[in-house]
């Protein structure tokens, strides 16, 4: 993911100081995430974690500062709440399952960072305005490291909070993603709905569901985020509504994002078909939320539906516009992310297995039928609403109420700003007043 993401920066980025920046803090951050993953302690791991942070930072600040310093903070108070896990586990903890109620702050902080419901308000803005390579290491692997750490505190144990969590990701990141006319905001939230299947399988012991699908989300969603940043250098916006199809004009970027779409709608010959059914392998005991999963997958398919049709489809084209051309560094990193979506679609039951994860048929007639019925309903049900779905605006969601908070925040701040006037009697009022009503609250 890393290596793509570099290649296909060398394309996005017109300055060879931007190119040079990217490529140095791309590597830190895989140092990092290398270190989050072999790390022996919990302290370890969130050492690893938050340098991994920093990196991504830097990489978002240098064009979006302001997104940037939302994630910053948001990732530094989920870092925050597992410290205080860690501590309150007696600080030395060695990585793996996590007992006693400090998990609870495990779930929390690690929630922050894999988007749990409530959590998730700084993914939409941070995954939608961080530049494209960024937004696929952002959303291929930086969110797994949460995920995996969630994994190995539950060790296996069921959760059905968890379960239900899943569920519920799966089911709003979908449809904020249909209703979505940014490119990379849609994609964003389809994030948030493919997590919400990691976090299902993983809340019902399902360890292998969970690695599997993390690493399908990982390859096809890089891939993904790669083509809308080629859209957005080609034509100079992410608006659905005004690339009215001229994303034809990019021959392999229009063919590498219907292999893509195809696997995250989970179609069989790509790696999201077995990780798909992976995944629903221990919810055996969850039906609902097998079912919540299979309406979220069509969800899915609509909203990638949605977008394929107006990037790609039969829309306005005006006869005499500049000729246009993709990228060759573009879309060589997008053919890198490509090659194993679809080896690992034609043998899906090899990681499977290799995961730990059961003997099953995977390409018995009863689960090619279920998954070409949600595909086939899925498109149906967006070509039949798809003048709707393009003027229907997105639900109020946490990303919009936390918009608000800065200005919240100054009003409230402005009356005790009011109290400082530079007079050295006011001051000596107050802390006369102050200690008087201290001596009386405590003697």
């Amino acid at each position: 993911m890393s290596g793509a993401s570099v290649l296909a920066s060398a394309g996005y980025f017109s300055s060879p100081e931007d190119r040079r920046f990217y490529s140095s803090w791309t590597a830190v951050f895989l140092l990092t995430v290398l270190g989050c993953l072999f790390s022996a302690s919990w302290l370890g791991y969130l050492v690893f974690l938050e340098l991994s942070t920093a990196a991504l930072f830097f990489l978002t600040a240098r064009k979006e500062p302001r997104t940037a310093f939302r994630y910053l903070t948001a990732q530094l108070a989920g870092a925050a709440l597992l410290l205080g896990g860690i501590a309150g586990a007696g600080g030395g903890l060695a990585f793996g399952p996590v007992e006693g109620d400090v998990r609870l702050l495990f779930i929390l902080g690690l929630g922050v960072k894999t988007a749990l419901p409530g959590l998730h308000f700084w993914l939409p803005e941070t995954h939608g305005r961080a530049p494209a390579p960024v937004s696929a290491l952002l959303s291929g692997v930086a969110v797994k490291t949460g995920a995996f750490g969630i994994l190995t505190a539950l060790g296996g144990v069921p959760s059905p909070g968890l379960v239900a969590a899943g569920a519920v990701m799966a089911l709003w990141g979908a449809l904020q993603a249909t209703l979505q006319s940014d490119v990379k905001r849609l994609l964003a939230y389809s994030t948030v709905s493919q997590l919400g299947y990691v976090m299902a399988s993983a809340g019902a012991g399902g360890a292998a569901g969970a690695v599997y699908h993390s690493l399908a989300h990982g390859l096809f969603k890089g891939c993904l985020f790669l083509c809308a940043g080629s859209l957005e250098k080609s034509f100079g916006t992410r608006d659905l509504g005004l690339l009215e199809g001229r994303g034809r004009e990019l021959r392999w970027t229009r063919w590498l994002f219907w292999l893509s779409a195809a696997a995250i709608m989970g179609l069989p010959g790509t790696v999201g078909y077995g990780s798909k059914i992976f995944v629903k392998e221990p919810l055996g005991s969850w039906p609902l939320a097998g079912i919540a999963l299979a309406v979220a997958n069509g969800g899915t398919v609509m909203s990638f539906c949605k977008m394929g049709y107006y990037a790609f489809g039969p829309g306005k084209r005006s006869a005499g516009g500049r000729s246009v051309s993709e990228s060759g560094w573009m879309v060589l990193g997008m053919v890198l992310l490509s090659v194993p979506v679809v080896v690992l679609g034609l043998f899906p039951g090899v990681l499977g297995r290799l995961l730990g994860g059961g003997e099953q048929e995977l390409f018995s007639a009863g689960k090619l039928a279920e998954s070409l019925g949600v595909f086939c309903a899925g498109a149906a049900l967006f070509f039949l609403f798809r003048k709707r779905l393009g003027t229907l605006g997105e639900l109020p969601d946490a990303d919009r109420l936390t918009d608000r908070l800065p200005a919240f925040f100054a009003r409230a701040v402005l009356p005790f700003r009011r109290l400082q006037g530079g007079n050295l009697r006011e001051y000596l009022l107050a802390a006369v007043s102050a200690a008087l009503l201290l001596a009386v609250l405590l003697f």
